[in-house]
């Protein structure tokens, strides 16, 4: 079954991308704002290349140079 007033694909995938790059226009100005901040960081995830992942009080993505021995600890990362 279709639903009324589709509009065609070329329009949707050009509002799609607008959209995207708009979102990441809004992301960049975001991570901007967060430059040279100290955050607490609770590390959850070991990466390739000895790094590891996790997470500010806020929901940032934090990736940095560590071991297995941040996992589970809060940490200050600027």
């Amino acid at each position: 079954a279709t639903m009324p007033n589709q509009i065609d694909e070329e329009t949707a995938s050009r509002r799609l991308s607008t959209l995207q790059n708009r979102h990441s226009e809004i992301l960049d100005e975001i991570v901007k704002k967060q430059e040279n901040k100290t955050f607490k960081v609770l590390f959850e995830e070991l990466r390739a290349g000895n790094s590891i992942a996790g997470r500010t009080d806020n929901n940032f993505l934090v990736q940095v140079e560590g071991s297995e021995e941040l996992l589970g600890q809060f940490k200050e990362v600027k």
